[in-house]
């Protein structure tokens, strides 16, 4: 009767801290992001500067690696961001910013690459994990099924 008791006790202590677990996630998630762009850096037209926001959020920060350019600090960051509103300001489209940064920099600034022949396999390799793991269960239950039962 008491180990019972106390296995109840434990599951509704793992229930509760997994609820806890759960809204701390939800609240960090919800938060907006801490946005590293400094007035100074701004453009004086709204339209332009949101245009600049989309675009730097879509590029990595190459010291940050997993962190847009345009929640980053570092100074590479920064460079980045001034050179996408100069670009801006000079009257170039988001393809062509695009297109010199990755000129400069490689696919590896954009968030989401293309596909072509060097990222295929970026694309394809999770599909063919999930198709590989799939087969394993399926081949696995199936031997399970042909042992005879003891």
């Amino acid at each position: 009767m008491i180990q019972k008791a106390s296995q109840t006790r434990y599951a509704i202590y793992t229930i509760y801290i997994v609820c806890l677990m759960s809204l701390a996630c939800i609240a960090l998630a919800s938060m907006p992001s801490m946005a590293a762009l400094t007035p100074d850096e701004q453009l004086a037209d709204p339209v332009l500067e949101s245009r600049a926001q989309a675009l730097t959020r879509d590029l990595r920060c190459l010291v940050c690696q997993n962190q847009s350019v345009h929640d980053s600090n570092a100074p590479f960051a920064i460079a980045v961001r001034t050179l996408v509103r100069q670009e801006i300001l000079a009257g170039s489209s988001d393809a062509d910013i695009i297109k010199t940064l990755r000129a400069n920099y490689g696919d590896y600034i954009l968030f989401s690459p293309p596909v072509n022949h060097l990222t295929i396999w970026l694309w394809v390799s999770p599909f063919l994990l999930l198709l590989g793991g799939a087969g394993w269960i399926y081949y696995y239950h199936r031997q399970q099924q042909k042992r005879p039962k003891r």
